[in-house]
């Protein structure tokens, strides 16, 4: 019946990612659900301060945050609401470089306008955190966080240069992170998941390590008119045929 209905509103598919929260891919026939990937978690605590805090995290990452200290590096936060354009614009060329120097698909090359929209429709809502150059202020890693108001803190995106990553810069961020949302009282913090559903990618093992739950990230593709769906799809050529929805597979 729902098919039908959105096919009679000229919806010919739609794609949802269900939140790995609320378990609501249990709501669906389970062929139209497909296990995407893991996603992480951790429950945040409260300590004195940041070095009671280090004490209390697994040694690997204590060992981590500390090598990164003892190299200088230092880990600021700044909420979005007070956070200066041009510092928007040099996350953004850290991302966007990043992003070319590993070839990642156009698809995940947002434009300068929509790190610069976050200032505008987050505000309050999203920090930034930074690590800089101590000599000339240049940035060097930065990571936005969204701030829930159900207690839950959103690792969002993130970008840093290999020096910061090989000093253990991205650790540090992370750490610090935990600390400061867990003092702000804050309960979750959810570092979304990685690339690949085996978890053996990189960005898995990352946040794995500072994960206390790991929660199943399911998605639907629902074709609501399989003929115009199809037809559709034919009508023009596809930059990334891989792709379900009709405008993504457009390049649109």
């Amino acid at each position: 019946l729902l098919r039908l209905f959105l096919a009679t509103e000229f919806i010919l598919a739609i794609f949802i990612r269900q939140s790995p929260f609320l378990s609501n891919q249990d709501q669906w026939p389970s062929g139209l659900t497909e296990l995407n990937r893991y996603t992480y978690s951790t429950a945040l605590q409260t300590s004195d301060s940041f070095d009671t805090f280090l004490k209390g995290i697994p040694q690997k990452l204590r060992w981590s945050a500390n090598y990164a200290r003892r190299a200088g590096l230092q880990v600021t936060f700044c909420p979005l609401s007070e956070c200066p354009t041009d510092r928007l614009r040099a996350f953004y060329e850290l991302y966007s470089g990043l992003m070319r120097q590993k070839q990642t698909s156009d698809y995940y090359h947002f434009s300068e306008d929509f790190f610069i929209e976050h200032g505008c429709a987050l505000s309050g809502h999203c920090e930034l955190a930074e690590i800089r150059d101590n000599e000339n202020g240049n940035l060097l890693a930065g990571a936005f966080f969204l701030l829930d108001e159900t207690g839950w803190v959103h690792y969002h995106l993130s970008a840093a240069t290999s020096s910061v990553m090989n000093r253990q810069g991205m650790e540090l961020l992370m750490a610090s992170a935990l600390h400061r949302y867990g003092i702000g009282g804050y309960r979750h913090l959810h570092l979304g998941g990685g690339h690949a559903l085996d978890e053996s990618d990189g960005l898995s093992r990352f946040k794995s390590k500072f994960s206390t739950e790991r929660l199943e990230f399911y998605c639907t593709k629902l074709v609501c008119d399989l003929g115009r769906y199809e037809s559709a799809r034919s009508k023009f050529p596809l930059k990334n045929p891989a792709y379900f929805l009709i405008s993504d597979a457009r390049g649109q």
